[in-house]
């Protein structure tokens, strides 16, 4: 790959109001040179967590402006990864009409927690989501390993929840 050419992910999970916000921030901050995210939910909060806004800003990143977005707002748009941060969406299944390879890297929610879970979700993110984009290659995605529901929603042409699948696409569970 030439190393000037910045890639593309899409974080997303159920919410967009914590995990997926933290892990673009994150992302953006660490990895801006190579990766450019952006992070959605399939039933947006309407907010971000503000939790999830003290965390990042403790180790120097403001997401004072971030906002929940929804993933229909990316419809259009094209990514060389597109990663779940929750099994909910992840089992969900949302289509995604763009390209892109999908992975799966789960971390518990902490809405409902306290600032320090969130600070564990956070440090976690940065551990794995980083360590993965650093590796990552497109031609990495164990195809043997799909979402428990691909076989019933990665159908050509099948309309699920306002989404059409065009392909079948492959999904990696990140440990």
């Amino acid at each position: 790959m030439n190393s000037r050419i910045k890639r593309r992910v899409l974080i997303f999970c159920t919410g967009n109001s914590a995990r997926s916000q933290m892990a673009e921030a994150l992302v953006n901050r660490f990895r801006g040179a190579q990766w450019g995210a952006i992070s959605a939910g399939t039933h947006p909060a309407g907010k971000v967590h503000p939790f999830a806004i003290a965390a990042l800003k403790e180790i120097g990143i403001d997401a004072s402006r971030a906002r929940s977005k929804s993933i229909d707002e990316l419809r259009d748009a094209n990514f060389d990864l597109v990663i779940t941060v929750c099994d909910s969406a992840a089992e969900e299944c949302p289509l995604w009409l763009g390209q892109g390879k999908r992975a799966h890297i789960n971390y518990p929610d902490p809405a409902r927690g306290t600032l320090d879970d969130f600070r564990k979700v956070r440090d976690d993110i940065r551990r794995r989501v980083i360590k993965y984009l650093d590796s990552f290659e497109p031609e990495s995605i164990d195809k043997g390993k799909q979402c428990p529901c691909a076989a019933s929603f990665f159908r050509v042409g099948k309309e699920v929840n306002r989404w059409t699948f065009r392909f079948l696409v492959p999904v990696a569970r990140i440990v």
